[in-house]
């Protein structure tokens, strides 16, 4: 069942290949841009992450904030915005300040940035939330009240609607055309649409009326026609009216994704042809989840998993262990086989070999890997930033990542450049930690200072604790007291309290002679 909520995500597909114009990604200091298959660059390495939408346009990100490229790199939307979801019906799904709205190709605000959430635009409607779930037109015309708990997009002229659990049809003048009764309740396909009551499966009319009674155990949509349904473990085609027409051999149905669906039989997965019923994979394999949106699928047999096409083709032997999605990776695949991990792209090909120990989270375009002792970086591409060399590192943070080397404190940037760093140039530092605001925490004879990029302690080492600036603040103890300092070192506030806590939202938990309190960034006392 698509709803607004999940239908406006981005699809996970990133673009690695334009089959007609052979334009592939490449990676520089942990940004992607594209090049041509000359080597000619045609997008800079520039962007975090890109997302492939379902149009001809890309989403982008750098530096936290999004935009819009079109297929041949150029700027649809600036990277301005906090978010974008979707491209429905000429109009772009964008968050900005917290709210959503929409923007259209030029870069122009339509509707205006005031939603909870917002869903897509279908045959001119859509669903926005704001406490409650409504629908509004391309105007920004609410077209009926703000009432309902979730609503689907609207397909042949007709709204799904659900309050209380229930679901309803609502017309596109957002009148209720049937009562809120039915369990679930899906999207028109072919004129009728699948309800559910007491687990058992229907279709009804733009009317409300039943027209193929609610007695089976599960069914898909119609689909040219025809539809697959199951009653007690067998699955059969049937017509419009209810009509048999054709037996299925298997018991239940799988993900379906087009003109395809996924089977079983006897606890055993294959492929048939949603319309024909047409066996396309040999129900043989031990898993087969979802069909992903590039159309390839993973598989398990026995115990090991690999990949296929839509046809069933083995694109990825069936060797690995595990495998998860990288999220903020650009949706690499982390896959594991005989205790070592290696990557994939989202459309599985191989990035990397097995070969690595550990391999973390994606920060700032680099994930942290081990072989053996040593560690390294390794990109969104899947290249070695460097050697895996260092005996300890940290994740990339305002585009340095501290490592350590024979007892040796350096920072190495995204071109993996080392630079050393020493208390007074001389002396090696007990511990370094990441940047946080400019600036990095440095520990020496059991006291804290801070250093900026430049390797120069900005901040004496006098503390005997401190956090990490947030918001131009840190937290500092001297003894038994502890206040805030900003990033020149000035106290802001004074070191006098017990405890303090991290600034959020610009206030702060603080403790003073066994009260607990909160204070603003001035040190004034407030509510929370």
């Amino acid at each position: 069942m698509k709803t607004f909520l999940t239908t406006c995500i981005l699809i996970g597909a990133l673009i690695t290949v334009n089959a007609q114009n052979s334009i592939q990604q490449y990676g520089s200091e942990g940004k992607i841009g594209f090049k041509d298959s000359s080597g000619k660059i045609i997008i800079p390495a520039k962007f975090d992450h890109i997302w492939k939408m379902k149009s001809n346009y890309y989403t982008v990100e750098a530096n936290g904030k999004t935009g819009v490229i079109d297929q041949n790199g150029k700027e649809i939307l600036k990277l301005k915005y906090d978010q974008i979801n979707s491209f429905s019906e000429g109009f772009f799904a964008v968050k900005n300040g917290g709210n959503y709205g929409f923007v259209d190709v030029n870069g122009k605000d339509i509707i205006p940035f005031k939603y909870d959430e917002v869903g897509l635009f279908s045959e001119g409607l859509c669903a926005v939330l704001n406490n409650k779930w409504g629908v509004i037109d391309k105007t920004g015309q609410e077209i009926c009240g703000f009432k309902y708990d979730r609503l689907l997009e609207c397909t042949e002229g007709i709204i799904v609607g659900q309050l209380n659990g229930k679901y309803a049809l609502i017309n596109r003048e957002g009148k209720e055309i049937t009562p809120f009764l039915y369990d679930s309740l899906e999207n028109f396909s072919d004129g009728l649409a699948v309800v559910v009551l007491n687990k058992k499966y229907g279709f009804i009319d733009k009317s409300g009326k039943i027209i193929i009674p609610l007695i089976y155990d599960d069914v898909l949509s119609f689909y040219k026609g025809t539809a697959i349904v199951q009653l007690d473990n067998k699955l059969f085609i049937i017509d419009k009216t209810g009509k048999k027409i054709k037996d299925l051999k298997y018991n239940s149905l799988g993900k379906s994704r087009d003109d395809i669906v996924n089977v079983n039989l006897n606890g055993k997965y294959g492929r048939i042809d949603r319309i024909s019923g047409k066996e396309i994979i040999a129900p043989i394999y031990d898993g087969l989840p979802r069909i992903e949106i590039d159309l390839t699928s993973w598989v398990k047999l026995g115990d090991k998993w690999g990949g296929i096409d839509k046809l069933g083709k083995i694109i990825l032997p069936i060797q690995y262990d595990t495998f998860e999605t990288m999220y903020g990776g650009n949706n690499n695949w982390k896959v594991q086989s005989n205790k070592k991990y290696g990557l994939l792209s989202y459309n599985k090909k191989e990035l990397t070999k097995v070969k690595y120990d550990s391999i973390g989270k994606y920060k700032e375009g680099f994930t942290i890997v081990k072989i053996g002792n040593k560690f390294g970086f390794v990109d969104l591409l899947g290249q070695e930033l460097s050697p895996i060399t260092y005996d300890r590192v940290s994740n990339f943070s305002e585009d340095l990542a501290t490592i350590i080397n024979n007892e040796h404190w350096s920072f190495v940037n995204k071109k993996g450049q080392e630079f050393p760093v020493l208390y007074n140039n001389l002396t090696n530092y007990e511990y370094v930690d990441s940047f946080s605001n400019g600036l990095c925490r440095v520990y020496y004879d059991n006291k804290i200072g801070f250093i900026n990029k430049k390797r120069v302690l900005v901040i004496p080492i006098i503390y005997d604790n401190a956090s990490s600036f947030i918001d131009g603040l840190a937290g500092v103890k001297i003894g038994e007291k502890c206040g805030f300092i900003d990033n020149a070192g000035n106290e802001i506030i004074p070191i006098k309290y017990d405890s303090v806590g991290y600034f959020e939202n610009g206030i702060s938990k603080v403790t003073l002679n066994g009260r607990e309190f909160f204070i603003d960034k001035k040190g004034n006392e407030v509510d929370r």
